[in-house]
């Protein structure tokens, strides 16, 4: 919301018309947005006239109903609100001047543990919601589900019409797809994608690279010749025989930690060898400590 609002308020600064007069004019104007519920639209006005005109407890109000947490839909109408409610969803990151939503299903495999044929049949429904009435089109989301390679196409099998919608029949093995051109790609179905992680020092900088990258659309003071320096040490440490080379969790968190640590002081430098080991044991702590309060179900130890 924070970020809406200011985009529009330089964009006015810019056009050299007066932000604090029009800004209040154009957050109503989202009242009138094609959003189902007319909550959704009423809320996101609310939400940005609170912040135009510094009164919290509105904005918070706004964006809280924004969760649709109260939301009561009588069972005979969620069948009709329900895929309007998505697509309104789906539509407002670019209504705020975003790209379009991205929706995670992080370790899908782990849904179907020890779940009835029934509760299996209800997530891959769900699921098919999902594709039906969120993804696709002009204004729908990305939907990513990360799983394991059994997962697909083996547990898809056991509800056709899911299945149905995500083949691709002559293209659905990644090596089928080696031809096709990005256009053709985005077309298709679906992006099946195997991940190939062997951590070698040149996977390793080539992950920080990458990081780097997105890191500097978030953090436009990120020098990234410089932090490359850094990234080439931790990917030494990493890919490293006496460490798990396949586990890239602690360089993930020493990286972006030593980045945010430096910008946040306003001092950016090569780190030494040591220094980057160091970070990187941290970083390795750390995320056991994580992994070790989730399996005893202390998140907070």
């Amino acid at each position: 919301m924070r970020a809406t609002l200011e985009r529009k308020r330089q964009a006015l600064e810019r056009d050299g018309r007066d932000a604090e007069a029009l800004l209040p004019e154009w957050a109503e104007g989202f009242r009138a947005k094609d959003l189902k519920p007319l909550k959704l639209a009423q809320s996101l006005a609310e939400a940005l006239q609170g912040l135009i005109r510094f009164d919290m407890d509105r904005a918070l109000s706004g964006t809280h109903d924004l969760s649709l947490e109260d939301l009561n839909v009588p069972r005979g109408e969620q069948n009709i609100l329900g895929p309007k409610l998505l697509r309104s969803v789906a539509r407002i990151p670019r209504l705020l001047g975003f790209n379009r939503l991205v929706l995670l299903i992080d370790e899908a495999e782990v849904a179907f543990e020890g779940l009835a044929q029934k509760r299996r049949q209800n997530l891959l429904g769900f699921l098919r919601f999902l594709n039906d009435h969120l993804a696709g089109g002009e204004e729908g989301a990305v939907i990513l589900v990360a799983c394991t390679d059994d997962f697909w196409p083996n547990r898809f099998n056991e509800y056709a019409a899911l299945k149905g919608r995500l083949t691709d029949p002559g293209h659905d093995r990644v090596e089928d797809r080696d031809g096709l051109t990005t256009n053709a790609l985005v077309n298709r179905n679906k992006l099946w994608v195997r991940e190939t992680f062997r951590g070698r020092l040149e996977d390793y900088k080539a992950l920080g690279e990458a990081i780097l990258v997105v890191g500097k659309r978030v953090l436009p003071d990120l020098e990234v010749a410089l932090q490359m320096a850094n990234v080439t040490l931790l990917a030494g440490v990493a890919s490293f025989d006496e460490v798990n080379r396949f586990i890239k969790r602690p360089f993930v968190k020493a990286l972006a930690q030593l980045v945010q640590d430096q910008i946040s002081d306003h001092n950016q430098g090569a780190v030494t060898e040591d220094q980057a080991r160091g970070l990187f044991d941290l970083a390795k702590r750390a995320v056991n400590q994580v992994d070790q309060s989730e399996a005893t179900g202390n998140p907070g130890a």
